[in-house]
């Protein structure tokens, strides 16, 4: 986190094009992400992880901070599968 709160990322690059899309089942996870991100092109989706599906979106990196830490094993290893489904060729 960079000093003003918001993500460095976003304060080096403000002219990228990325499409941030954010998933979190807590009221308040999605309020604090909005007020992190404002101004970014982002996309907050307040619902289970486990139960999100992208359709046919797919995307360039997929990142999880934290979600693993909940999750037994069987649940473990559907996400990783349901995760890598999303990703474009290349993508990580």
């Amino acid at each position: 986190m960079a000093e003003t709160g918001r993500p460095a990322y976003l304060q080096g690059h403000a002219a990228s094009h990325i499409h941030f899309e954010c998933i979190d089942q807590e009221e308040k996870a999605i309020a604090y992400a909005r007020t992190l991100l404002g101004g970014a092109d982002v996309t907050l989706h307040m619902q289970n992880a486990l139960r999100f599906r992208p359709g046919h979106r797919r995307f360039d990196l997929v990142w999880s901070a934290g979600l693993f830490d909940y999750l037994d094993d069987r649940e473990f290893v559907l996400m990783l599968k349901v995760l890598s489904k999303t990703l474009r060729p290349g993508g990580e």
